[in-house]
């Protein structure tokens, strides 16, 4: 008889049953301008990862969306390895950047960096690796070749919460990188996703990220707002948050 093996299954815990039975209770279960269990699940995985900030949001592919819209990258080219899930090459399109496919490591399943120097061209915008299964690419080398030619880098990290290159955390390294909380991650939510920013501008950059999170509005000290620019529907909601919350690892 055949036996099914199941995609996912995550550990529920009764600490993580009791947090987010204290949100049904609250009757507050969600808000755009990032507050509640969102902040708090927010600082406490900028503590984890040893990033300058972070931006929660409702999926690793919102994550990548609004970290690319963060670059003009319309008629530009994004470097992206060929084995990846469709999502990555999706924020790409939505964009309007083009995606450039590269060739893979054999051994690690990461972008190759010397196929990668090959493909660089005058327009090459951004370069976009995703680190697979687990295993971060060599974010040294493609960060040189970054700063090299003046390009932007954006992580797709949806696998790599939790991974390390030189004895730093995945989202400690890049300017931009995106995880995934998808239920079959290894930090499970309902839903959820969220963008480490390491840049210069990183204050600015999270104000922009905060603001198209949330349908273009922007929360003044949780008391007033305005509406900037077009924005999407992406905030983390309070029941993903707590769940993560209460991770003991996480602390």
């Amino acid at each position: 008889m055949a036996k099914m093996i199941k995609l996912f299954d995550p550990f529920i815990g009764r600490e993580e049953q009791e947090k987010i039975f204290q949100v049904l209770k609250s009757k507050f279960w969600a808000s755009g301008s990032g507050i509640g269990n969102v902040l708090k699940f927010e600082n406490q995985f900028k503590k984890y990862v040893g990033c300058k900030s972070c931006v929660a949001v409702n999926s690793g592919t919102a994550a990548l969306n609004l970290a690319l819209s963060l670059t003009d990258i319309r008629n530009k080219e994004v470097i992206v390895p060929s084995l990846t899930f469709v999502s990555t090459v999706h924020a790409i399109k939505l964009n309007q950047g083009i995606p450039i496919f590269t060739d893979i490591d054999a051994k690690t399943g990461c972008m190759s960096t010397e196929n990668l120097q090959k493909l660089i061209s005058k327009k090459t915008r951004v370069i976009l690796p995703v680190h697979f299964g687990g295993i971060p690419c060599n974010i040294k080398k493609i960060n040189d070749i970054c700063n090299n030619h003046n390009v932007v880098l954006v992580e797709d990290a949806a696998h790599a919460a939790g991974s390390t290159f030189q004895r730093k955390k995945i989202g400690s390294h890049g300017k931009f990188v995106c995880f995934s909380f998808h239920p079959v991650k290894n930090i499970a939510m309902p839903t959820g996703g969220l963008i480490s920013l390491n840049n210069s501008s990183y204050k600015k950059s999270k104000k922009l990220l905060e603001s198209r999170r949330w349908c273009g509005i922007t929360n003044r000290k949780n008391t007033s707002y305005d509406v900037r620019e077009l924005g999407n529907n992406y905030y983390m909601n309070e029941f993903s948050a707590a769940r993560s919350c209460s991770i003991k690892k996480i602390r």
